[in-house]
Formats: structure tokens, sequence, C-alpha cells
């Protein structure tokens, strides 16, 4: 659980880089550009967060659940409310589903037999770190291509 704790840590802190550099930057944004900023933002930070707290807490399905759903639409909110109300609902959209699809992919990761998927080939701590990382590359690979797209 070490492990996981520091994934989340490092993934916060990516995140509030990435929103102080845009929060920065928002005068500078288009209305295409803060839309696609709203859901890629949204979707990748709520993801990764709510993926790695299931880890964290997955003793308590149905709490961790609806804390998730809430954590992703308070970061979607965040980072729509960055340009204009239409990237505000964009936001929010996009927080709350990669909210669900984080909680999905815990879930599934832990538990391999929920959707029929062989449960002997890999074990618990193997998937753990496998997503928790892979949600980590992915999550800075996403921050790095949206600063860069800011530049462009």
């Amino acid at each position: 659980m070490n492990t996981i704790m520091l994934i989340l840590l490092t993934n916060c802190l990516i995140a509030l880089f990435a929103y102080r550099v845009l929060f920065r930057s928002r005068y500078l944004f288009s209305d295409r550009f803060g839309f696609i900023v709203s859901i890629t933002g949204g979707n990748i930070v709520s993801l990764v967060m709510t993926n790695n707290l299931f880890y964290l807490f997955s003793n308590h399905f149905t709490v961790i659940s609806f804390v998730n759903l809430l954590i992703g639409v308070a970061i979607g909110v965040t980072i729509g409310s960055l340009l204009n109300s239409q990237t505000l609902i964009a936001g929010i959209y996009s927080g709350g589903t990669g909210a669900v699809m984080g909680t999905m992919i815990g879930a599934v990761s832990l538990d391999p037999s929920i959707c029929s998927l062989p449960t002997q080939i890999y074990n618990q701590q193997e998937l753990v770190l496998f997503f928790g990382l892979f949600g980590l590359f992915l999550h800075l690979l996403t921050t790095l291509l949206l600063l860069f797209a800011l530049k462009v």
C-alpha cells in the first residue's frame, strides 16, 4: 500500500503542477482548446486518482464508489472552470466519467472474475502495481501533451 500511496501523491503533484500552468495561461485559451483541456484533463486526472483511491480503500466498495464519483466531479469542476460555462459542463461530465472508469478498473484488477477473466494468470499485487504505474505513466504523458499543445 505504500507504493500506491506514493503513486497517488505523485499523481496529485502532477495534477497540481499542470493546473497551475494552465491557470496562469487561461486567458490564452480559445474555446476549442479550453474544451479539449476540460475533457482530457478532467478524464485522465479523475481516472487515475479514483483508481488509486479504490486500491487504498477497496474493502468499502459502496462508500468508495460514491466518494470517487464526488471526487471525480470535483476534479472536473475545478479543471472545467478555467474558461467558461461550456467547459465547466464538459469538465463535470468527463470528471464523473473518469471516476466511474477508475473505480471499474480498480474493481476488475482486484477481482478479474467480475468480467469472466482468468484469475490465475497474475496475482493481485502485480495487477495493482501494473495499473498504478501505467496510470502514472498515462497521466504524465497526457499532461506533457496538454502543456506542449499550449505552447504550439
